[in-house]
């Protein structure tokens, strides 16, 4: 049996990732800066597995709140950690914390979502292009939670370097420096992929979070 061509956009993540696994209509990724694949009525789709643009990524959100939004510039947030949450069940079976790997994902989707808000929503993609001085210091367990600030430190035409730190109780749980770059799908303007994934991104997070100009600048004291 053949193998389908790749979409340019398939063929973009898998160079990026160095992966050749793509050979399904339907490919899934959950992880860092992964993405979502899908073929539908001919038209092709790239949807981030970092927001819940897809139904069955809404059990992987990091991010329960924001409590704070200048627009491309800060945003606060919170994750608290619930005990029902399966992976807890192996991690670990006397002492469930939230894997270090879900700390940072709370991270990097908090700075995906400041790069979003600062472009109003109009880039597709923002893929993570590198995680710079990851450092854990402390668990999160069942019960706890996470606030958790990003902050962009710079900006180079379409790159972002943002400082992200999440804590709980005055000390730090993880803290990274991410370089995110916005950028478009490479589809075919004529499959309206970039303009699709977007709108999906500007409705997710007002369904999650509100719009941006109803959460207030600054977080409460």
């Amino acid at each position: 049996m053949s193998r389908r061509a790749r979409t340019p956009v398939e063929a973009k993540y898998c160079d990026y990732y160095r992966s050749d696994s793509l050979d399904r209509s339907d490919a899934a990724f959950v992880g860092i800066g992964r993405a979502c694949f899908s073929e539908a009525a001919g038209r092709s789709r790239c949807l981030l597995s970092a927001h819940p643009c897809i139904p069955d990524a809404v059990k992987y959100q990091q991010i329960d709140t924001i409590l704070a939004l200048q627009p491309g510039i800060r945003l606060v947030g919170e994750r608290t950690l619930g005990a029902e949450e399966q992976y807890l069940t192996d991690h670990f079976p006397n002492l469930p914390v939230m894997p270090g790997v879900m700390m940072l994902e709370a991270l990097h989707q908090a700075s995906i979502w400041l790069v979003r808000s600062g472009e109003q929503f109009r880039s597709p993609l923002v893929l993570l292009r590198e995680a710079r001085s990851v450092k854990f210091g402390d668990f999160l367990s069942p019960g706890e939670t996470l606030r958790i600030t990003a902050e962009t430190k710079s900006r180079h035409e379409n790159v972002f370097k943002i400082k992200a730190v999440a804590g709980k109780g005055g000390r730090v749980t993880v803290s990274a420096t991410l370089v995110l770059e916005a950028c478009g799908s490479g589809d075919p303007p004529g499959l309206n992929t970039d303009q699709d994934v977007a709108r999906r991104c500007r409705e997710q997070f007002h369904e999650l979070f509100g719009k941006p100009a109803d959460i207030p600048e600054t977080e409460a004291a």
